[in-house]
């Protein structure tokens, strides 16, 4: 963890000295929109698909093969 931080501090002085401090990230709107509805779908999908599997499983049979 030392030698990690030691080779952190030295990228990041290196960079401030070639003038990459002063670099400020960026999201336009869209971009964070597009995420959001990304991982929305992507979780409405992984709960939606097993749950419409198990809805249409007979108790019985989820039971007999646990």
């Amino acid at each position: 963890m030392g030698l990690g931080y030691l080779i952190a501090s030295a990228g990041g002085a290196a960079a401030a000295a070639f003038g990459f401090g002063a670099l400020q990230p960026a999201f336009p709107p869209f971009l964070i929109a597009g995420c959001i509805a990304f991982a929305s779908l992507v979780g409405a999908l992984s709960g939606v698909l097993p749950a419409r599997q198990a809805a249409q499983l007979k108790p019985v049979d989820a039971l007999r093969y646990e």
